[in-house]
């Protein structure tokens, strides 16, 4: 059985990898005012911070929202990749 053994958090879920609200990032290096080209598209910001579409994933977790959250004239706050990359 694939997963026979793994331990069971205390929410239920399996300790099989970290799951995104596991993840606090430890510093804030910028706040973006979010444009209305980058709705939906967080890797436009990732690419602008980071140099990389990569860390799109992280902005969203920092800012608790997903793909689809982001909206035109929010701010969204820039996680450093400290303990990450």
């Amino acid at each position: 059985m694939r997963y026979k053994g793994l331990s069971i958090r205390e929410d239920g879920l399996m300790e099989t990898a970290y799951y995104w609200y596991d993840i606090k990032p430890s510093k804030i290096i910028a706040k973006h005012l979010v444009k209305k080209w980058e709705v939906g598209r967080p890797d436009l910001i990732s690419f602008r911070y980071y140099g990389t579409p990569d860390y799109y994933w992280l902005i969203l977790v920092a800012n608790n929202k997903t793909i689809f959250d982001l909206q035109e004239g929010e701010w969204a706050v820039i996680p450093s990749l400290d303990g990450v990359a």
